[in-house]
């Protein structure tokens, strides 16, 4: 008998809990009372969207913690329900996870080095170069004008804002380019990885070679004396950093003491994975090409 009463008592708060929770839904889960959700992949690149969406009621969130390596992010239960939901999905469109949400999410996702018209270059091995095209500047004015063109198509009644809001970031982009395009025109460089190529590219640097070819690969022997040749005749090191402008990695270390070494100068490239704008990451990078002109 008191098995018996203590199964009813049961069954009797999960229909309360449910209940309740129906209630509760029914206030707080109405999808017509939600913004559109625009989710990106990596932080940083929410912030750019922040610009390009300012004025519209939209939210705008990453997955990817800032400061942490997106090679290594796995997906957690809350980042599917987020896919789930996402009006639009903005994607780097190169780490492992960033392929288990295109398989997820289809149609969703925009993965930037697939927007048309961007400058991409290859890697020594000949696969293409997917690391931040869009921190060259004429390839950021493509990405916002594509990725507007999207969003006013699924959120039409924002499209005036979006379209000020694009010619606004467009404008500042063309004038970084204007400004300091070329400005290291010839100048040889060693870069730390791939994760910089297109960061300094646009300033007219001559790339001879990385540290690290490809996140997970080993350095040779070879990459070593070519960035020791470099370097010892006043090339450039190319080095990924943090936001205390410290080595990400092994290769942005190692290359960092070797331009110590040889007192050569260093040009430092925010990392993809942290929290400020690509505008921003941009204006950074550009500043310091011009103190290094001189």
């Amino acid at each position: 008998m008191i098995n018996r009463q203590h199964a009813m008592l049961i069954a009797t708060i999960l229909v309360l809990a449910m209940a309740i929770t129906l209630f509760l839904t029914s206030f707080t889960d109405n999808s017509e009372d939600r913004s559109p959700l625009i989710l990106t992949t990596f932080p940083g690149i929410d912030k750019d969207l922040e610009s390009l969406l300012a004025g519209c009621e939209v939210d705008i969130e990453h997955l990817v913690p800032s400061g942490v390596d997106p090679h290594d992010y796995q997906l957690k239960p809350s980042d599917y329900e987020k896919i789930s939901s996402a009006l639009l999905i903005i994607s780097t469109g190169h780490a492992p996870f960033e392929s288990q949400i295109k398989d997820i999410a289809g149609d969703k996702v925009v993965e930037i080095p697939e927007i048309p018209g961007l400058i991409l270059y290859n890697l020594p091995s000949g696969a293409m170069n997917l690391h931040m095209p869009i921190y060259d500047p004429r390839n950021y004015i493509k990405y916002i004008d594509y990725v507007s063109g999207i969003i006013e198509s699924k959120i039409p009644e924002c499209s005036s804002i979006i379209e000020q809001n694009r010619i606004n970031l467009s404008d500042k982009a063309e004038k970084i380019y204007d400004r300091y395009g070329n400005i290291l025109k010839g100048k040889p460089a060693i870069l730390s990885s791939p994760a910089s190529q297109y960061a300094v590219a646009w300033l007219g640097v001559d790339i001879k070679g990385f540290i690290l070819v490809e996140h997970g690969t080993s350095t040779s022997p070879e990459q070593v004396s070519q960035a020791e040749e470099i370097l010892r005749y006043g090339g450039l090191a190319v080095i990924m950093v943090d936001d205390n402008d410290e080595p990400v990695d092994q290769a942005s270390s190692y290359l960092r003491n070797l331009a110590d070494k040889y007192g050569s100068p260093i040009l430092n490239v925010p990392a993809p994975y942290l929290g400020d704008s690509t505008l921003e990451k941009i204006l950074f990078v550009a500043g310091q090409a011009k103190e290094l002109e001189r």
